[in-house]
């Protein structure tokens, strides 16, 4: 598999999962059906979301962030929630941190 130069790329093989080997094949296989798709949200999500930072910081571009369509990346309006720092993250980013906090309250911290 030959990649462009100017992408930013991640893939994971069983063995960087599994490096005792403990899957079968076909657990593996059920494993890539089951979080493939997710895995590949998650991963633009986050990409976006750095470059979205990387620009803050180094003051590049306007007050807008990518948001994937599935097929590319379309520009939205600026996100309503930011981190401790006032970066601007996701609403997922924002429910992840909503959680965690729960979590410490309730003394659920591992």
């Amino acid at each position: 598999m030959e990649l462009p130069e100017n992408t930013l790329w991640q893939y994971l093989e069983k063995e960087h999962l599994d490096p005792n080997n403990e899957l079968t094949d076909d657990q593996w296989q059920a494993f890539l059906d089951e979080h493939s798709d997710e895995f590949g949200e998650r991963t633009a999500s986050m990409g976006k979301d750095m470059m979205h930072n990387f620009q803050i910081e180094n003051k590049i571009g306007g007050d807008n962030v990518l948001e994937s369509d599935g097929m590319g990346f379309e520009i939205r309006e600026e996100s309503e929630f930011t981190d401790d720092d006032g970066n601007p993250i996701s609403e997922d980013e924002q429910a992840r941190a909503d959680g965690e906090a729960d979590r410490v309250r309730k003394g659920e911290d591992d």
